[in-house]
């Protein structure tokens, strides 16, 4: 469904959207926020913003 949550991967850019509105509007409590539980993989996927300078 997802391949790398990279800046080309759709499905990740608009999971990230539903997952920003639902922190801004509310969700369920009793739904599960990842898209694929039975993948393993971690969600939401981050993925480094090459804009961002590492002030660490």
């Amino acid at each position: 469904m997802t391949a790398d949550g990279g800046s080309r991967d759709s499905a990740a850019r608009v999971f990230r959207e539903i997952d920003r509105v639902r922190d801004e509007s509310g969700a369920p409590e009793d739904e599960p926020r990842h898209s694929d539980l039975a993948s393993g993989k971690p969600w939401p996927i981050f993925v480094p913003d090459p804009d961002v300078e590492d002030s660490g």
